[in-house]
This record gives C-alpha cells, structure tokens and sequence, in this order.
C-alpha cells in the first residue's frame, strides 16, 4: 500500500460529529487524506504528531476553542507556517477580523457549500510552502 501524501493531509478539528464526519468524507472522496480530532486540545496535539498541509478548525469548542488552539499553532515552530482554515458560524466582521489577526489562513462560514470548502482547501494547499 502506498504511503499517503502528506501534502494532502488535512486535520479537521470539530466538536459536532456530523459534520466533522461530512468534511472528512467530502475530503478523502476528492482524494485528501483527511484526520480528525473533537477538540482544540486534541487537535493541538495531533497536529503537532503528524504535522498536516493543512488545518480545518471550528473557533467554537469545548477544552481549547479553535482561536487559542491557533494561537498556540502559530507559537510552535513545526507548526508555524501551517495554513489554518477557521470553520464558524460565528458571522460578525469582528469575529472574522480576530481570527485572521491571530494568523488563520482563511474563513468560512457556517453552512458552507462543498465547492466552497474544496476551493479554500485547493488555494491553501498550493500556497503552502512544504
């Protein structure tokens, strides 16, 4: 079996299973290799484990919220330059701007249409600098 491409990992940090699981279906059907966690702190902790392309993550979430797990991703010098996708139904400018002042790469809002979410994950995969 081949090894997995690692610039095609994606780590789905969400709290709410339905669509955690929904992302990473969406994603490995269009040939991602997609893993998941429930909650920033372990998001944090497989994140810094397997150091994927790229990060999905809700901001709303029980342990650590997806904004201080971003924090943290951008204090750790393996995961620095990791692309980091915000997930939110959260809708006001001020809730957008903080979280691309912490260092998020991207921001979609909740419902999302798949071709959106393909689109973010496309343009932030090319992007990256692995």
């Amino acid at each position: 079996m081949p090894s997995p491409d690692l610039s095609r990992t994606i780590l789905i940090v969400e709290d709410h299973e339905i669509i955690r699981d929904q992302i990473v279906a969406i994603l490995e059907m269009n040939g991602y290799t997609a893993m998941s966690a429930t909650n920033g702190s372990d998001g944090l902790q497989l994140a810094c484990q397997s150091r994927p392309s790229l990060i999905i993550s809700d901001v709303a979430m029980p342990e650590l919220n997806g904004l201080d797990m971003l924090r943290d991703i951008r204090q750790t010098p393996e995961l620095h330059h990791t692309p980091v996708v915000l997930l939110s139904a959260l809708i006001s400018k001020e809730d957008i701007q903080k979280g691309l002042e912490l260092g998020a790469s991207d921001y979609l809002l909740k419902p999302f249409r798949i071709t959106e979410l393909l689109q973010v994950v496309g343009r932030h995969l090319q992007s990256s600098p692995r």
